[in-house]
């Protein structure tokens, strides 16, 4: 049902008995839901907006997952199923993206483990039913978003039939490859901008999670990935593979037994090789919010995405024929595949 900002506010006022506000609207994220920040006296709130029933459902029912695994998610107060509206708590304006420094990451990156180790635990995996399983199929479905909207729309460029069935070969190696890892309880899209920085920033930071709806029981390092080889953030492979055998240390240590037969060395190519899958798809998706939603911000983004790409390509022999592929279309977008 369609509902108008006057609506919106006659909704606000009675839940909050109060006329007494100010509602600002905050800039939207790569989906189809809106936001806007109520502004009171004495609190701030966060109106979400999204058109989608099943989307409505889905971010109550995950919210409890991350709730229950005693995560920092924002509470729902207040839910109008009818025009698709949920009044949550506010964590505020201090992302990760705005705090994220060389001295600051060490310890913003450790609160982000820990909440990671959490959903690595098999019991909360097996009380997290509600959420879908991101299996082989669901992977390649996302990698063709590469050749859809990268290579097809933003490269303008058509696949031979042959080269179509190289690069399908690659994707269904690196579905079937990455989906032998551990199943944990999977954000899917743990980056720099839906993590906040809650309480005294570095004297006794709180880690608060934002945008998890999405979210899947999957691979072991997807997470990681998005944290580590964040889309808007770069930093240096040595100094992310120094975090991510940090990382693994920790599940030694508190969950034994999600890694009893991982080495560190497997774990690593687990963790570039469920990367290269994530930005395959965010190549796709960013290109997508380019051409159809017109969405520009995201554009100046894909040189990093590809980066992430042809970096770890370049590491592994059999994927070095994607990596010529990708790497040569992007360099000569007038070629001919």
């Amino acid at each position: 049902m369609k509902i108008n900002q006057a609506s919106i506010n006659n909704w606000v006022a009675y839940i909050l008995e109060t006329k007494d506000f100010q509602i600002v609207s905050l800039a939207g994220d790569a989906s189809c839901r809106s936001y806007q920040r109520i502004y009171t006296k004495n609190k701030n709130y966060i109106l979400m907006f999204d058109p989608s029933p099943h989307n409505v459902e889905k971010f109550i029912s995950t919210q409890a997952v991350f709730k229950n695994l005693a995560l920092k998610v924002p509470d729902i107060i207040q839910i109008n199923r009818e025009y698709g509206l949920l009044l949550l708590s506010d964590f505020g304006t201090c992302h990760y993206s705005d705090s994220l420094t060389l001295e600051s990451a060490e310890r913003l990156y450790q609160l982000a483990f820990t909440a990671l180790v959490q959903c690595a635990a098999p019991q909360a995996v097996a009380t997290a039913s509600c959420l879908p399983i991101m299996n082989k199929k669901f992977m390649v479905e996302q990698m063709n978003l590469c050749i859809q909207w990268y290579i097809n729309v933003h490269l303008e460029q058509s696949l031979t039939d042959n080269l179509l069935l190289v690069l399908q070969h690659n994707f269904q190696m690196i579905a079937e490859y990455i989906a032998k890892q551990p199943v944990v309880i999977t954000h899917m899209d743990f980056h720099c901008r839906n993590l906040m920085v809650l309480s005294g920033f570095l004297e006794n930071p709180a880690l608060g999670i934002l945008d998890f709806q999405d979210a899947t029981r999957g691979p072991l390092t997807y997470d990681l990935v998005s944290l580590l080889k964040d889309c808007y953030i770069a930093w240096p492979r040595t100094q992310v593979l120094i975090w991510a055998n940090e990382y693994y240390q920790q599940l030694q240590s508190k969950q034994p037994a999600v890694v009893m037969h991982l080495s560190k060395d497997e774990f690593i190519r687990y963790f570039d090789w469920t990367g290269l899958q994530r930005h395959l798809k965010v190549l796709g998706i960013f290109a997508r919010l380019y051409h159809r939603d017109k969405k520009e911000g995201f554009l100046a983004n894909i040189p990093l995405v590809l980066h992430y790409i042809i970096e770890v390509c370049s590491i592994y022999p059999e994927l070095k024929v994607l990596q010529h592929i990708l790497g040569f279309a992007a360099v000569e977008k007038k070629c001919v595949l």
